[in-house]
C-alpha cells in the first residue's frame, strides 16, 4: 500500500513539473533542440555568407578576366585597323590597281600578310565586290562575286575599316576568320577593296594560354551572338544558343548564374561588351568547383556537430542519471522526513491533548484546595497547552501546503467562498459579522481543496483584526483580468501600516501580542504559500484604523 501510494504522489509529482523534465525523452529533445536549433541557424548563416563572398568573388574575378581579354582584343583590333589602313591609302597600290599591274599588287598583299603574322591572308576586290587578287593565291576563288558577303557591305558603307563577323572562308583551308575591311581611295572615290583575314584560330590558341584552370572558360561572341569558335573543336560545346546567352547578349555588363552549359551543370557566368566592335567577351566557372571548398567545410562542421552532440547526449544522459539518482534519494527522504515530521507532531499533540484535559479536571474537582493562585496557574497550563497544540496543528498545514502534490481542475471562486464560510459559519455567528458576496467571483484552474483553505484563513484574518465591540463588516468581490482573476476581500479591521505589508506575510510574524489577538503568526504564510503554488500572487492595501483590502490572483489556465 505505501509503495503504491508512493508511486501515486511520484506521477503527481512528475505532472507538474515543467515539460522538459517529466521524462527522459523530453529532456533529451529539449537538449538537442536547445543546442541542434541554434548551431543550424550558426552553421546556415556561415554558409549563406560564406556563399554570398565567394560568388562575389568568383564574379570579380570573372568580371576582371573578361574585361583584360576585351581591352585586349579590342587593341589588337585597332592596331590590324590601322595596320591594313595604312596599306590601303598608299599611293603606291593605288596606281597599282589602276595601272593593273598585277606583279605589283601581289607584292604588296604579300608585304601586308608576311610582316604581320596576325593575318592570314589578304585580297582586293573591284568596286563591285568581285575579287581580282589575293595572297596566298587560290584561283579557285579569283574573279568571285563577294558582293553579298557582310564584310564588304560594311566596309562600302563605313569611312573607317570594318570588322566582320566571325565566318569560314571559302578559300585555302576554309578557315574562320575575322575580315579587317577597307576601302582603297583616290580622288573620285573607291577604286578598290582592301581586305585581311584575322584567324580566330590565333585568338582561340590565345585564350587558351589565358584560361587558369579547367574550371574556367571564356568565350567571344560576334556583333551578331556567334561564338567564336576553332575549325575542329568537338570538346567544346557551342553556346550561342543557350537562351541565357542570348539574354546576356542583350544587357550591358553584368553576371548570372547558368545552367546547363559546356559540361558544367551550373555557372557563375560574367559578360563585358567590346564596344568598338560590338563583340562581348564571357568568362565563367563551375559552380561546383568554385564551392567545393565550401561544401568541404560544411561537411567538416556537420560531422564535427554530429560528434559533438552525440558526446553532449552521452554526457546529458549521464548527468541525468546522476540526477535521476539523487532527486530519488532526495524525493525519498523528503517523504521520510514528511512522515517523521506528521509522527513526532501527532505524538506532541497526544500530551498536550492530555495535559489540556488534566488541567481542565484539576480546575473543576481542585478549585478549592488549589485557590486563586493555583486556579491562574493551572489555566496558564491550559492556555500554553492549547497554544501549543494549534502552533503544531499550523505548522503540520504550511508543511502539507508547501510539499504535498496538487490536482489543478476548474474552481468557481463563488462556491469555494460559500464553502469557506460554511466551514467557519460558528465564529461568523459568534462573532455577528456581516459578509457581502458580489457574485459571481469567477473560475480559476487552481486546487480545490487548497483555494478553500486559503479562503478560510483570509476569513479568519478579517474576523480576528477587529477592535473590540465593533462589528467585523466585509466585502468580497473579484475582478477579471486577460490571464487571472483577482478576489478583493475589504474589512474594517485595525489596519495595518504600509511598512509592514511584506512582514505579515512571513512565517511567525507577528504585529500584535497574543493577549490582544490569538494566533500563530503562520496564516497568512500559508496564504501566499497556497497562492504561489498554484501560480497566483497576494498583497494588501490597507492604512492603520482604516482597515485592509487583501487580494489574491490565481491563473485562469
Amino acid at each position: 500500500m505505501g509503495s503504491s501510494m508512493s508511486e501515486v504522489t511520484h506521477s503527481k509529482l512528475t505532472a507538474h513539473r515543467p515539460w522538459m523534465f517529466q521524462s527522459r525523452s523530453r529532456l533529451f529533445v529539449t537538449l538537442f533542440l536547445v543546442v541542434a536549433i541554434p548551431t543550424a541557424i550558426l552553421t546556415a548563416l556561415t554558409a549563406f555568407f560564406v556563399y554570398d563572398e565567394l560568388t562575389d568573388q568568383t564574379v570579380r574575378h570573372n568580371t576582371v578576366t573578361a574585361r583584360l581579354v576585351a581591352k585586349h582584343i579590342d587593341e589588337e583590333f585597332y592596331g590590324l585597323r590601322r595596320y591594313v589602313e595604312s596599306f590601303a591609302i598608299r599611293e603606291r597600290i593605288r596606281n597599282s590597281i589602276e595601272a593593273n599591274d598585277a606583279d605589283a599588287i601581289q607584292e604588296q598583299l604579300e608585304d601586308l600578310v608576311e610582316n604581320n603574322s596576325k593575318l592570314s591572308r589578304a585580297v582586293i576586290t573591284d568596286t563591285q565586290g568581285v575579287l581580282r587578287f589575293d595572297y596566298p593565291r587560290d584561283p579557285e576563288t579569283l574573279g568571285k562575286d563577294f558582293s553579298h558577303r557582310n564584310w564588304f557591305k560594311g566596309a562600302s558603307q563605313a569611312d573607317t575599316p570594318y570588322i566582320s563577323e566571325a565566318y569560314r572562308r571559302t578559300a585555302l583551308d576554309q578557315a574562320v576568320v575575322v575580315m579587317i575591311a577597307t576601302k582603297i581611295r583616290d580622288p573620285q572615290g573607291a577604286v578598290g577593296y582592301l581586305g585581311a583575314h584575322h584567324a580566330i584560330e590565333d585568338l582561340m590558341d590565345w585564350l587558351d594560354s589565358v584560361q587558369s584552370s579547367d574550371s574556367e572558360r571564356i568565350a567571344i561572341f560576334d556583333q551578331y551572338g556567334n561564338q567564336m569558335m576553332r575549325m575542329d573543336s568537338p570538346q567544346i560545346e557551342n553556346i550561342s544558343e543557350h537562351p541565357d546567352i542570348q539574354k546576356a547578349l542583350k544587357q550591358p555588363e553584368g553576371w548570372l548564374k547558368i545552367n546547363g552549359i559546356d559540361e558544367f551543370d551550373r555557372a557563375l557566368l560574367s559578360h563585358v561588351p567590346i564596344p568598338n566592335l560590338g563583340w562581348t567577351v564571357m568568362a565563367y566557372q563551375d559552380y561546383t568547383v568554385v564551392f567545393a571548398p565550401v561544401q568541404r567545410l560544411l561537411r567538416t562542421i556537420l560531422i564535427f556537430f554530429l560528434i559533438a552532440l552525440a558526446a553532449m547526449g552521452l554526457l546529458g544522459w549521464l548527468w541525468y542519471r546522476v540526477l535521476f539518482t539523487y532527486a530519488e534519494d532526495l524525493r525519498r527522504s523528503n517523504r521520510e522526513l514528511e512522515n517523521l515530521c506528521y509522527s513526532i507532531a501527532h505524538d506532541l499533540r497526544a500530551p498536550l491533548r492530555a495535559m489540556q484535559g488534566f488541567t481542565s479536571l484539576i480546575a473543576e474537582d481542585y478549585a478549592e484546595k488549589l485557590g486563586d493562585e493555583g486556579m491562574a496557574c493551572a489555566r496558564r497550563v491550559g492556555t500554553a497547552a492549547q497554544r501549543m497544540d494549534w502552533l503544531i496543528r499550523d505548522l503540520l498545514e504550511y508543511g502539507s501546503v508547501t510539499h504535498r502534490s496538487l490536482e489543478f481542475e476548474r474552481v468557481d471562486l463563488s462556491q469555494s467562498m460559500q464553502n469557506a464560510m460554511e466551514a467557519m459559519v460558528a465564529r461568523i455567528q459568534k462573532k455577528q459579522a456581516e459578509i457581502r458576496v458580489n457574485d459571481p467571483l469567477g473560475v480559476v484552474t487552481a486546487d480545490k481543496r487548497m483555494v478553500q483553505h486559503l479562503l478560510e484563513h483570509l476569513l479568519s484574518n478579517a474576523l480576528k483584526y477587529v477592535a473590540r465591540n465593533i462589528t467585523p463588516k466585509i466585502e468580497i468581490w473579484s475582478e477579471d483580468k486577460p490571464q487571472h482573476v483577482r478576489l478583493w476581500m475589504r474589512d474594517n479591521g485595525i489596519g495595518i501600516p504600509c511598512e509592514q505589508f511584506e512582514r505579515i506575510f512571513g512565517i511567525f510574524q507577528r504585529l500584535h501580542p497574543t493577549e490582544s489577538y490569538s494566533g500563530t503568526g503562520i496564516g497568512l504564510a500559508i496564504v501566499k504559500k497556497a497562492a504561489e503554488r498554484m501560480g497566483g500572487s497576494v498583497g494588501l492595501e490597507s492604512e492603520p484604523d482604516k482597515g485592509s483590502i487583501f487580494w489574491i490572483e490565481l491563473p485562469k489556465k
